[in-house]
């Protein structure tokens, strides 16, 4: 069987960015090294920053929200909400638990689409960020993903997502008289890309849950005990 390899991305500061080859029609044919590749939607580069990716989803984002400024006269905060959870927040959101940034600067950009977003209703224009956000009920994007990170971990725990948990995860087995029963090692980490990967970023958040919530009985009663829980923090509406 031909399968078409295009290209290949090497990662890793001490990749030896070795040259590979396929056979066919009984000629080696090279496959050319390349610095990203598009793979389920999301542009992976090789320094694993995702910039590219963000700068896709974020100006497809912005050029929505142009399409809804200009085809609504009238706007009002149900109206809006409708719009944007529909139409533009899905863009900034899609596998996001894999392009996840952590430099600020891209975590900023990334929050000023649904900054600029929410000025288009026009009672709250004058007012501040996390104002509009606290009158639309919208919690940041910040949040959004920290929350996303909770969702996932809790399905490949639970075995709802179909995922070898030891290729990903250690249950910490260490005898304690606080926490939950699905607490996570956290194993050392040097690299920034590392200590910023899903499997890394998520460990000190999924520990501090309380055990009803890890307990859940499904996706959604976790997404409502997990609500419920962070209610009171400051995340939700700022970051």
């Amino acid at each position: 069987m031909w399968i078409n390899a295009k290209s290949s991305v090497h990662y890793g500061n001490h990749n030896p960015n070795t040259e590979y080859y396929m056979q066919h029609s009984g000629q080696a044919k090279i496959i050319k090294n390349d610095s990203e590749e598009k793979d389920l939607g999301v542009i992976f580069q090789d320094d694993l920053k995702f910039t590219k990716h963000m700068t896709t989803k974020i100006n497809k984002a912005n050029g929505m929200l142009g399409v809804i400024k200009r085809s609504f006269q009238y706007m009002d905060k149900d109206i809006f909400c409708h719009l944007y959870k529909a139409l533009v927040r899905p863009s900034l959101e899609y596998a996001n638990a894999v392009w996840h940034p952590y430099l600020r600067k891209d975590i900023d950009r990334v929050e000023k689409v649904q900054r600029r977003a929410t000025k288009l209703v026009p009672e709250l224009a004058n007012k501040t960020y996390q104002e509009r956000l606290k009158d639309l009920k919208l919690p940041t994007l910040a949040h959004r993903r920290r929350r996303g990170d909770m969702i996932q971990t809790f399905k490949i725990l639970h075995g709802i997502d179909n995922i070898d948990i030891p290729s990903l995860f250690t249950i910490d087995t260490t005898k304690r008289t606080r926490g939950h029963a699905w607490k996570l090692h956290k194993n050392t980490a040097n690299s920034t890309p590392r200590i910023n990967s899903f499997t890394y970023r998520i460990i000190n958040d999924w520990n501090s849950l309380a055990p009803q919530v890890v307990n859940a009985k499904s996706v959604q009663d976790f997404k409502n005990k997990l609500d419920q829980h962070w209610h009171s923090t400051d995340s939700i509406y700022t970051y």
